[in-house]
């Protein structure tokens, strides 16, 4: 119970899943301090979009947490369909209110990368030559995740790849990864681009 609490503190500090918190937090601020209705019946209505709007994110993160890869991949699906949901009713308030926040949502892509995984694991950080002279030795299996930081994709994966080599890591069997974002070169070797394999 420690470690998993300990997890959702970290990942909460850690300024990518910080940022995030303060903008969900800045849209009641904005709608009840700069927002003025010209009738009670259009604030009315504005709550029930609200409502349908917060009830209809809550049965897709359901649906997606009963299909959960990580804990990462489960909250960077949350954030992107909370940010959709934030843009829509944002327009229903004011275009301003929508132009800031895209801006915002530009900025937080910009500046805020998802963190990596950062727990246990038995994995060896390899560079393209090191991947190969271990392949050629030929005494054991590798199982190798190439990934890159500019990938969310490849981010969301490192737990569960984590995870894999603290359960399954034998003296044939190994875990490695290969970083393509500073070999670049080692892609088009194996075949690979960041949207999958060739």
């Amino acid at each position: 119970m420690g470690r998993w609490w300990g997890g959702w503190v970290g990942l909460c500090v850690h300024p990518y899943y910080a940022m995030h918190a303060l903008t969900f937090i800045s849209y009641p601020l904005l709608r009840m301090f700069v927002v003025r209705f010209p009738s009670p019946a259009d604030g009315a209505l504005l709550i029930k979009w609200e409502l349908q709007a917060v009830l209809s994110l809550s049965i897709v993160l359901m649906i997606k947490y009963a299909k959960l890869i990580s804990l990462e991949a489960f909250l960077a699906d949350a954030l992107l369909y909370g940010k959709g949901m934030l843009a829509l009713l944002a327009f229903m308030l004011d275009p301003r209110i929508l132009a800031w926040y895209l801006v915002n949502f530009a900025v937080l892509f910009l500046l805020f990368l998802q963190p990596f995984y950062s727990g246990p694991e038995n994995i060896s950080y390899l560079t393209p030559l090191q991947l190969e002279n271990e392949l050629l030795n030929g005494s054991q299996l590798w199982l190798v995740e190439f990934g890159a930081a500019c990938s969310t994709r490849c981010i969301q994966s490192t737990g569960l790849f984590a995870d894999l080599s603290l359960r399954y890591s034998k003296a044939n069997l190994q875990f490695a990864r290969v970083d393509l974002g500073r070999f670049p070169h080692a892609a088009a070797k194996y075949g690979i681009t960041f949207g999958g394999i060739k």
